[in-house]
């Protein structure tokens, strides 16, 4: 921390500097080599990590882990125009979550102590919009074939797949009108060969299973389609529809 030549005592770094009357050279305490004194070297606070992010997404907690050197060591508070949900340590780790509706925050952070002071920032963050994607598919079986009179079950199976819930999920199916539908799972409205179902909110990578009873009727070949979706985007709407073919034989 310090250096001794003759009556001269350099301050090398900060921190608690010895002396030792014997090494200073002081002849009358030259045999008292016991005889010591401290002197407490200051150091201003300077910033070893302030590379704070930019970004964060809403909802999520944002943090970062500032430090600064100094003797004694420093204090950090966070300097004016900070939100109010924004708060430091006393180790200097600022955290906080940005309210709904957040775009931007800035912050800075001043490491002090009595030799003085240091700032980090201004940091201005920009708050970007939580995920709300939701890829919702359907996939659909039928029968490959019936008699006419025969019956048969056709299965549409909604699925998310994320990232985010879905939100008022719903789906249908058009049944031809060679097909009698004769009953519908849980919740389904029909309208002669059309029938809807609402399904509520679908978790990522939650699935739903409905069913269509349908009666043969003539013959030919009838096409059954089914179709879902969601209030959230959709990022591949291409799995929104499916379809299935029942070839009806007398």
């Amino acid at each position: 921390m310090c250096s001794v030549s003759g009556d001269t005592v350099d301050y090398l770094a900060a921190g608690t500097c010895v002396i030792d009357a014997s090494q200073a050279g002081d002849a009358e305490y030259a045999a008292a080599a016991q005889a010591q004194g401290s002197i407490s070297v200051l150091q201003a606070p300077a910033f070893l990590v302030d590379s704070a992010p930019l970004s964060v997404t809403a909802g999520t907690r944002y943090s970062y882990q500032f430090d600064a050197t100094g003797t004694p060591a420093p204090s950090y508070a966070l300097g004016g125009g900070a939100p109010s949900w924004l708060s430091v340590s006393s180790t200097g780790l600022v955290s906080g979550t940005p309210p709904t509706g957040t775009k931007t925050f800035t912050y800075s952070v001043t490491a002090a102590n009595a030799a003085g002071s240091s700032t980090a920032g201004p940091f201005t963050v920009t708050v970007s919009a939580a995920v709300t994607k939701a890829d919702v598919s359907v996939s659909l079986t039928c029968p490959s074939g019936l008699t006419v009179g025969a019956s048969g079950k056709c299965t549409l199976t909604v699925t998310n797949a994320g990232p985010a819930p879905a939100a008022d999920v719903v789906a249908g199916a058009a049944v031809p009108a060679l097909l009698k539908v004769t009953a519908c799972s849980a919740g389904c409205t029909q309208l002669g060969g059309v029938l809807g179902w609402s399904l509520g909110t679908l978790a990522a990578g939650q699935s739903a299973t409905l069913t269509i009873t349908v009666t043969a009727g003539h013959a030919g070949t009838a096409l059954v389609a089914a179709a879902a979706g969601s209030a959230n985007p959709d990022p591949d709407i291409l799995n929104n529809l499916a379809a299935a073919t029942i070839k009806i034989t007398s």
